[in-house]
């Protein structure tokens, strides 16, 4: 599914191929990467909770003889209801009052390929204590009912609808450039949220509770609240397990050379390797463990299969042998199944991307033998027709081909030559 967007913030025009397993966003500052990727994340999110989204009257067809119905996927879903929606939620996004979004302009596109790309949409949906089995043929929906049970047309109703919205939607978790922040200061701004919910209490006269109410309010777009509101409650999240465990061991293995753990207090810990009961809070641990901790703790006990992870700037804090690290492991998500939307500087990192590109080449023999030399893995090795690259400048994103050979990023790429010339101009007119 392909998402366009007019007028959205510093963004006159953009758009997004959701159906690609690794999405890049690259540009200077400034440029409306972070507009795109919290759009992505608010459609995501919010279309998880809106099956009023479509109509409760589909066109559903019971096949008596096998006990399940069917559905036509592209007759049941307006693609202007879905744009309107969006628009109308743009507010709660961003966190924005008035009319500042009220020129932006969304369209939806390219659903067949993303009903192309989905094979098998899940397992089974859970209704009403009773697991119902979903898959899909060509443009139609398969609902198995199980035996024994019968169900009203209601029923089908909304088990058509949520199967829709799992079509249409991922799962999503997104880790903000703030996450390190997150981390550090959830506690004190939910203390403070406790204070505002005591002083709202006392006060009697509804118009100053009002009052009170909208200076006080967050100040904070959609996708920071979501963060604030897991890392407040990770005592309760650290007891669910996700059978992604391992994808958290290689982080803490390859990068964070220590443990995350979460205290009774619901507090991130890290502990290093080598060393015995030293659980350091994460006020006092480097910089790359505040970055990170938080997606080990998703990988540990959050993470499903086929969830949309969001990473603004997976290089924060690190040095480029921990920027290659980590593009590795982008790469090792996109192929256990995650979609990833990663927005970046890095040419560490796009240059090591680039690397798991030309290596995944069955086409030239010599590719495996510089794989093994350089020790890659083949679940580090990527499609590039599975990518998508987009490159924010001038108020507008365009799509930046990739090839076998990768992709180039003109400014960055425009920025490192010019410096190296610099540096070479400079030393050789002084030091020669």
């Amino acid at each position: 599914m392909k998402i366009s967007v007019k007028n959205l913030g510093v963004l006159e025009h953009s758009e997004i191929d959701l159906s690609k397993k690794l999405n890049i966003l690259c540009g200077t500052n400034n440029t409306g990467k972070t507009y795109m990727a919290y759009l992505v994340y608010g459609w995501n999110y919010l279309s998880n909770y809106s099956f009023n989204l479509f109509n409760r009257d589909l066109q559903v067809n019971y096949i008596a003889s096998s006990n399940e119905f069917t559905i036509n996927l592209l007759d049941s879903i307006n693609f202007n209801k879905i744009s309107g929606f969006l628009k109308t939620k743009l507010n709660e996004i961003f966190n924005q009052k008035g009319e500042i979004f009220h020129k932006t302009i969304i369209e939806i596109d390219n659903f067949q390929e993303t009903l192309n790309n989905s094979k098998l949409l899940f397992d089974s949906i859970y209704f009403m204590g009773n697991s119902f089995s979903v898959f899909k043929v060509n443009d139609i929906l398969y609902i198995k009912i199980p035996e024994n049970l019968s169900i009203d047309n209601g029923v089908m109703q909304h088990l058509a609808i949520q199967s829709i919205v799992n079509i249409l939607s991922d799962n999503p978790l997104i880790f903000p450039a703030e996450r390190a922040a997150v981390n550090i200061f959830s506690k004190e701004l939910s203390i403070k949220r406790n204070d505002l919910v005591d002083e709202l209490l006392s006060v009697k006269n509804v118009k100053n509770r009002d009052k009170l109410l909208e200076e006080r309010a967050t100040r904070y777009p959609l996708p920071i609240r979501k963060s604030l509101e897991i890392a407040e409650d990770l005592a309760r999240l650290s007891q669910k397990k996700s059978k992604y465990e391992y994808l958290a061991e290689e982080i803490e293995k390859k990068i964070l050379k220590g443990k995350i753990k979460v205290n009774k207090y619901g507090e991130i810990q890290y502990s290093p390797s080598g060393t015995k009961n030293v659980n350091l809070p994460m006020h006092v641990s480097a910089s790359m463990v505040k970055s990170l901790s938080s997606i080990v703790f998703y990988f540990r006990h959050l993470a499903q299969a086929g969830d949309l992870i969001i990473i603004d700037e997976p290089e924060l804090n690190l040095h480029p042998d921990m920027q290659r690290a980590v593009a590795r492991l982008l790469a090792r998500f996109v192929n256990e199944g995650f979609k990833v939307l990663i927005s970046t500087h890095s040419d560490y990192i796009i240059k090591e991307l680039n690397l798991l590109i030309m290596l995944n080449n069955p086409d030239k023999p010599e590719a495996k033998e510089l794989q093994k030399k350089y020790d890659y893995q083949d679940n580090e090795l990527l499609k590039p027709e599975e990518i998508g690259v987009y490159l924010f400048k001038d108020r507008h994103s365009e799509v930046v081909p990739v090839s076998q050979e990768g992709f180039e990023i003109e400014t960055i790429d425009k920025e490192i030559n010019e410096l190296n010339h610099a540096f070479k101009n400079i030393y050789f007119s002084l030091y020669d």
